[in-house]
């Protein structure tokens, strides 16, 4: 093969993989000016479950804005067959760290900040030492959060979406259903 050849060949898959970049980050965009209301989500989720007898199509969204610019946004659209399919042990998995009211705080604390030192997080929390030190180290291993340089944390994209979405369900549900306790 010459040289050319190669370097065609190695473009064209550069070029998939963009593509493919491209895709995934079309999925996740959500255009807020197309949607002037809930009743068009709903409706734009009834239009999509049209073709089934029965079943439920479900979407979480957001946008963060800080300083006047948008800093992050995801949507994602899943069906109850995607409920269904799901190990029960990645679920179990994914919500784990957020069943410590000290991990959820120090979440916040790095949602609020984006970037902070130990010092920092330390002073929001009331956590020092050990026991700060073992729940970062849980945030890590489970993915919520990194390091950026040592002793200074950013939340990631997966700790930032569950914390938000969790927190939400909390909101909206647990003072609507508490009557049922």
């Amino acid at each position: 093969m010459s040289d050319i050849e190669e370097l065609r060949r190695k473009l064209e898959k550069i070029s998939k993989e963009l593509e493919e970049i491209k895709r995934k980050i079309d999925q996740r965009r959500v255009n807020i000016g197309a949607i002037s209301s809930l009743d068009e989500i709903t409706e734009t989720l009834a239009t999509t479950i049209d073709d089934k007898e029965e079943g439920g199509v479900f979407m979480h969204a957001g946008v963060i804005k800080k300083k006047g610019k948008i800093i992050d946004y995801w949507s994602h659209t899943f069906t109850d067959e995607d409920v269904y399919s799901i190990d029960p042990k990645s679920i179990v998995e994914l919500i784990a760290p957020l069943t410590s009211e000290q991990r959820i705080n120090i979440l916040r604390t790095l949602l609020k900040h984006r970037q902070t030192n130990m010092t920092q997080i330390s002073k929001e929390t009331g956590l020092e030492g050990g026991e700060l030190y073992h729940h970062l180290k849980e945030l890590l291993r489970r993915g919520f959060i990194k390091t950026i340089r040592r002793g200074v944390y950013t939340i990631t994209m997966k700790g930032e979406i569950s914390l938000i979405i969790v927190s939400g369900l909390a909101s909206w549900l647990e003072p609507q259903y508490s009557e049922e306790l």
